[in-house]
């Protein structure tokens, strides 16, 4: 983008914040939250601005060694609600009874290339215990070979829930496998989540995908009043219908969202006018208009051949 002035004043920025455990003995932090933004934030910072900042590299393993704790459970199997202080008080961190799948599976992206990055294996060897369960218990669920939205980490137990989808509370789970096999450059571990991913994506066809697609029909992806449906989608076809239904979405988006000071989240799209929260996700920057920008650019700006995106956007560069 050029903001090159902006990447170094956000860089200093982010350096200063404190990630040392609270005071506060009943102060919880989600544990999925810190490693798709934070964590993700900073490799993804690490890689595009060539991988030479070694204050970036210090706090990419700042936050990962804060992570990491979190697998320090009796069953390795990652707490999701964690509450630093106990733990580094020595207080037992017990793995939840319930949590949705996609906070149980999707750290192993980010593990995985903080192994590649720093030679530290013990990152992509917890992860690597994570992946086995879901390996081990694929086809044991009520429909088999996909994993339900709600699981049960402290047994561990996949397969009580009959809630099954590819959308939120499950979506980085099924969206990591392929990257996996991308990050691991179809070497060695690689096969595993190919193969978890093909027999995942073969059941989610036949059972989960009922709508069809309609071919050039763009009001059905801005079907609102305001015209805000679906965020941004890459162009990976390389066919301009795409960048026009883009551009109309984000020019109905700007207009309705756009503020002094961001753009603010909307209550309900379907009201003329819609009424504006006070509010701005930090997904809207990391995701939808990182999208945005990408489906404008050329096709070699993040080029898919060379980086995949963590669930938060944030760009990892393949090794």
């Amino acid at each position: 983008m050029g903001l090159k002035a902006e990447f170094a004043e956000a860089v200093d920025a982010a350096l200063e914040i404190d990630f040392k455990p609270s005071d506060n003995r009943d102060s919880e932090i989600n544990m999925f939250e810190i490693i798709i933004r934070y964590l993700g934030g900073f490799i993804g910072a690490y890689d595009v601005s060539g991988c030479h900042d070694a204050r970036l590299l210090s706090k990419v393993v700042e936050v990962a060694d804060m992570a990491y704790a979190s697998f320090n459970t009796p069953n390795r199997m990652p707490g999701s609600r964690w509450t630093t202080r106990k733990a580094a008080d020595g207080e037992e961190q017990i793995p939840a009874v319930l949590v949705l799948i996609a906070e149980a599976a999707s750290a192993i992206v980010e593990f995985t290339l903080l192994s590649q990055i720093t030679g530290d294996m013990r990152y992509f060897d917890v992860i690597s215990r994570v992946t086995d369960v879901l390996d081990q218990q694929q086809e044991s669920t009520k429909l088999p070979v996909m994993w339900s939205i709600s699981v049960d980490t402290r047994t561990p137990n996949l397969a009580f829930d009959t809630f099954f989808g590819l959308g939120g509370m499950a979506d980085s789970a099924f969206e990591y496998l392929p990257k996996m096999h991308q990050l691991l450059n179809s070497a060695g571990p690689a096969a595993q989540y190919r193969k978890l991913r093909e027999y995942a994506m073969d059941t989610a066809k036949a059972h989960t995908l009922f709508r069809p697609m309609v071919h050039d029909q763009a009001d059905i992806l801005i079907a609102s009043a305001k015209h805000d449906g679906p965020d941004g989608r890459r162009d990976d076809t390389g066919q301009h219908l795409y960048q026009d239904i883009a551009w109309d979405m984000f020019q109905a988006i700007e207009a309705s969202t756009r503020t002094e000071f961001g753009n603010a989240a909307l209550r309900n799209v379907m009201d003329t006018p819609p009424e504006q929260d006070d509010s701005m996700e930090s997904f809207w920057l990391a995701e939808t208009l990182k999208y945005f920008y990408l489906i404008f650019c050329d096709h070699d700006v993040i080029s898919l051949d060379d980086f995949v995106f963590n669930t938060e956007a944030h760009p990892f560069r393949i090794p």
